[in-house]
């Protein structure tokens, strides 16, 4: 019996498997008349995606969900690159496409799966707990923070020298939930410090109602002081500690721990790029299309009907809880310790270096900025170590760097004021058309 039962069980197992696999088959060929001969080769790719991950310490379900994300890319890679030139194609030639694609694909997932030993045995020596602790982790969080103030300064066009405040915010509003809602998850708690955090901002956005540039940026800049003197004051904030210091919960996630640098690493990753692929959409919707209206002339917006007092606070609202959310970030998963003077102007300042470097108005920008604002202090750390000998203290290394944000921000408030983002279109247009640009 117990044989019979293994027997029905497998069978029943694989024949789920089968019936996936040629769920696939319908899906494609009913939407658009073209029979995935490669889908098995797809199957295979995804199999070893996910056995590799696995065999790397990947916890299953985290390792299954970069599978299935694995396979999106490929499937949207093979129909940019391929099918999509194949359209009112003769039959006969999608099926050999297919079939082409089939060895194509086998062949890349067996090649993938012998180089991802070697590149999961250089991991060590290449991305080191340095570069996750003081390089990608930094790099990402401030990324998410340039996002958020992007969106409502270069999509909506509200100045604001708050932002250090709203990330604040966030980080104290998931520490103390994680205390007054015990149990609660570390994921949830990230967002729900980014909703405090959006209803901060929509309380110190209503002036923007009613006045705009200076004065806004002004006004912003009170949120900044009071946020900050508010957190400093009251204990309760920070759990009862009188410094107003707070230490990072343990970081666990459906029972896996993720506070090695790696661990914070990918679970920094796992929040940051969500909210990317989401303000990406964002902007290009109807809301993205209103704050850029508002933007450029809010007398013109209101006079074709666009709702000028909903659109500002939606935009100090989403805002506010990416900076809520960055904050979080940037105190559990980066620092692991902050203090409300983490969270001071200059913190402020440096999100706003970020976009105006990156490109206001820029989602590939806030990389661009994170990353110069990230990797700036290393290099002229090493300049001073290889041709100073090392002889520059750290004050005047600090001096410096300084110096070169102020002037390249204004270089680039003179030259350039799309920033890197634009740069980086203008050569990569040179490049389509290189060597026959003329």
């Amino acid at each position: 019996m117990s044989f019979f039962m293994e027997v029905l069980l497998g069978g029943l197992l694989a024949g789920v498997m089968y019936s996936l696999v040629a769920i696939g088959f319908v899906l494609i060929y009913k939407a658009s008349g073209v029979f995935n001969f490669a889908q098995g080769s797809m199957v295979l790719f995804a199999a070893l995606t996910f056995v590799s991950l696995l065999e790397r310490g990947l916890p299953f379900w985290l390792a299954f969900v970069l599978s299935l994300l694995s396979m999106l890319l490929l499937a949207l890679l093979l129909e940019r690159l391929v099918l999509r030139h194949l359209v009112n194609r003769p039959p006969i030639t999608l099926f050999m496409a297919t079939l082409g694609l089939s060895y194509v694909v086998e062949g890349v997932a067996q090649a993938l799966w012998a180089l991802l030993a070697l590149a999961f045995g250089l991991l060590p020596f290449i991305g080191n707990d340095y570069w996750f602790s003081a390089i990608l982790i930094p790099f990402l969080v401030l990324s998410l923070a340039g996002l958020g103030l992007n969106l409502l300064t270069g999509y909506a066009g509200q100045l604001s020298l708050g932002s250090a405040a709203f990330m604040a915010v966030g980080a104290f509003a998931s520490y103390k939930l994680q205390f007054l809602l015990p149990g609660l998850p570390l994921l949830l708690s990230f967002v729900a410090g980014g909703v405090v955090a959006a209803a901060v901002g929509v309380v110190f956005g209503l002036p923007s109602l009613r006045i705009k540039g200076f004065y806004l940026l002004v006004s912003t800049l009170a949120a900044q002081f009071f946020v900050e003197w508010l957190l400093t004051k009251f204990a309760w904030f920070s759990n009862g500690n009188e410094s107003g210091v707070i230490t990072a919960p343990p970081l666990l996630v459906a029972g896996h721990d993720f506070g090695s640098p790696a661990g914070r690493y990918l679970l920094t990753l796992s929040v940051v790029l969500p909210l990317f692929v989401l303000a990406g959409n964002l902007v290009r919707s109807s809301l993205g299309r209103n704050w850029m209206a508002v933007r450029d002339m809010d007398t013109a917006a209101a006079v074709i009907g666009i709702p000028i007092l909903r659109t500002k606070l939606l935009a100090f609202a989403i805002s506010s809880f990416i900076l809520g959310v960055a904050g979080s970030l940037w105190a559990f998963t980066y620092l692991g310790t902050v203090e409300p003077h983490g969270f001071d102007l200059s913190r402020s300042f440096q999100v706003l270096f970020i976009i105006i470097l990156g490109g206001m108005g820029s989602i590939l920008g806030n990389f661009l900025g994170a990353a110069f604002i990230v990797l700036l202090p290393i290099v002229l750390s090493i300049l001073s170590g290889s041709l100073l000998s090392g002889v520059l203290p750290a004050g005047q290394l600090e001096n410096l760097q300084k110096i070169i944000f102020g002037v390249l921000i204004i270089l680039f408030l003179i030259k350039e004021p799309d920033g890197l983002a634009r740069l980086w279109q203008g050569w990569r247009a040179r490049a389509r058309l290189w060597p026959l640009r003329f």
